[in-house]
């Protein structure tokens, strides 16, 4: 059943039967606990603690609480998530309610351990232990145990790690296949990071064979990675390529995007050290891929964290405004009763309000300051994004260049330099948003030409270079694949044209009207004949993005090379 559906099917039965009043603050909490919109789960919350509250029941009070804290921590408000959760806690408590308290206690800890806040999540999960122990729910306590032996992990406390993840062992007294996998696993994982290979690969080998059986992907892929990693450092390259290897195909499978991402950054590193730098780049480019969607997903949770506060301001700024207003009207009406007698207090009272006006204008203006503050906190984020992204790039064309130099006279070594070049194109266009303090579009008239004089420049020849560009911004889906065209386009020239030209020149051109653009490469070179040569990676690269642009490329030989491509473009762009 969808998400969507069953929030309307709650709601019907809230609005359509005749419930108990405790009937419907169950039911309350259960819409606010599924619904998608962190806001309405508030104000559902929010109905579900005065209804609990009026009939006095502490355990729905409690319920109320936690609801309210999930509400809270989604939308960001961490100081009203966590009063709730103190509050839930307390009642669950002094209610002898073990086993609820610890089930909060460990989720709280969980939310915590996510955030990177070790210290607070485990305080928390060893409230959760004690809660676990006096409820008599073994098997809750022994995974409480290895969330504890995971956190001591996380903080490099090995010695504490292992502690709690051999005491989950000992207490696992019915032998669950769940509890002794983890435990193991983790165990290796522990021994791996303390440098002690030997005890790693046993633990680790033992508590896949385990997860393995239970159809748990995430962690079998974890644990088989680790192993990886241990054979790696034992110097069995076989045994390390295949366990990897093995942990990103199920990683892809389950689609466990942080996983995909690490374990080919893994493999990458893995290759490099081998020499087998294209199996090394292409894991590379996976995990650039999967590294960028979660910077993406960051950002975009980030943002509609940001409208909804907004929007929850907005709202109780409109409802003490409304309520101010209609408590002037309610005076007033008293004022014109009372008549002349009583007109010196109503001026009193007139006064009073406009001041209390003022300042709620005065609060007002407060509220748009710091959504003003939170707008431009946005805009550097995106800034340094887009500055980071330049210096990534920048550093991976600095290792290729070095590995270009390694490769002199090789094979290899041109293509290195044509990849290179790519990747400049892409750093010139993030460079681009960076210094122009723009978010998603750049001037191309400063771009194209800087690009084509750095590609000139790199290859050592005296070109003359002549452009004719419409000074017109476009957003970076279109600039992008522009750019590797381009790219493309005058290496070719430089490598091939002008080998029997004593003046070489090339002619770069780019216009644009409402729907459409234009692109012109010109040399006058020697030209060639298409149907005569093979085409290479370079023309292959181009003809792939043209069809990406939905574009139309042309070859003529007049006198040199002639180049041209048509793409549509939205006005909008």
């Amino acid at each position: 059943m969808s998400s969507g559906l069953r929030i309307d099917q709650l709601i019907d039965s809230l609005n359509t039967y005749s419930l108990e009043d405790s009937q419907k603050v169950e039911l309350l909490c259960q819409i606010a606990y599924h619904h998608h919109d962190p806001m309405m789960a508030l104000q559902y919350g929010q109905q579900s603690l005065q209804l609990a509250q009026t009939l006095n029941r502490p355990l729905l009070i409690a319920r109320a609480y936690e609801e309210l804290a999930e509400a809270h921590r989604v939308l960001g408000n961490e100081v009203q998530s966590r009063h709730a959760t103190t509050r839930a806690l307390r009642i669950y408590e002094n209610e002898n309610e073990y086993h609820l308290a610890a089930a909060l206690y460990a989720q709280t800890a969980n939310y915590l351990l996510k955030d990177q806040r070790y210290d607070q999540a485990i305080r928390l999960l060893e409230s959760a232990k004690q809660n676990y122990k006096k409820s008599g729910d073994n098997k809750k306590y022994a995974l409480t145990c290895i969330n504890l032996g995971e956190a001591f992990r996380l903080t490099q406390h090995y010695d504490s790690a292992k502690h709690y993840l051999y005491h989950a062992l000992t207490c696992n007294y019915t032998e669950d296949s769940l509890i002794r996998g983890y435990a193991l696993g983790n165990l290796g994982m522990v021994y791996h990071e303390s440098i002690e290979l030997k005890n790693a690969k046993e633990y680790l080998i033992d508590g896949i064979a385990i997860v393995e059986k239970l159809k748990d992907p995430y962690s079998t892929s974890v644990y088989l990675a680790e192993l990886g990693r241990v054979y790696q450092q034992q110097g069995l390259k076989d045994q390390a390529e295949k366990h990897l290897l093995k942990a990103i195909k199920m990683a892809q499978d389950a689609n466990l995007k942080e996983q995909i991402r690490d374990f080919s950054q893994q493999l990458s590193f893995y290759y490099a050290e081998l020499h087998d730098y294209r199996s090394s780049l292409q894991y590379q480019r996976l995990f650039q891929i999967y590294q960028d969607s979660l910077v993406n997903k960051t950002n975009i949770q980030l943002v509609e964290r940001i409208k909804a506060e907004y929007e929850i301001d907005k709202k109780n700024s409109e409802i003490q405004l409304l309520d101010q207003i209609n408590l002037q009207r309610t005076y007033a009406a008293y004022g014109l009763a009372l008549g002349v007698v009583l007109l010196v207090c109503l001026s009193l009272l007139l006064h009073r309000k406009n001041e209390q006006a003022k300042t709620a204008n005065d609060i007002l203006s407060e509220q748009k300051e710091t959504l003003a503050h939170r707008e431009k906190e946005k805009a550097v984020l995106l800034h340094e994004l887009n500055h980071r992204v330049k210096n990534n790039l920048q550093m991976i064309s600095s290792l290729l260049n070095m590995q270009k130099h390694e490769l002199v006279g090789h094979p290899a070594e041109q293509a290195i330099h044509e990849s290179k070049h790519r990747i400049d194109a892409l750093s010139l266009i993030h460079q681009r948003l960076y210094q122009q303090d723009t978010q998603t579009k750049i001037s191309v008239k400063e771009y194209f030409t800087d690009l084509i004089l750095n590609l000139v420049y790199s290859y050592g020849r005296e070109v003359k270079c002549t452009f004719d560009i419409s000074d017109t911004p476009l957003l970076i889906d279109i600039l992008i694949p522009l750019a590797l065209i381009t790219n493309e386009l005058v290496t070719n020239a430089l490598k091939y044209a002008f080998e029997e030209t004593s003046e070489p020149n090339i002619h770069f051109e780019f216009q644009t009207k409402p729907c459409c653009a234009s692109l012109l490469v010109r040399d006058n070179g020697s030209g060639f004949d298409p149907s005569q040569q093979k085409e290479g990676f370079g023309l292959v690269l181009t003809r792939t993005l043209v069809a990406q642009l939905d574009g139309d490329l042309r070859y003529t030989n007049q006198n040199g090379s002639i180049w041209t491509l048509h793409i549509k473009i939205d006005p909008l762009s």
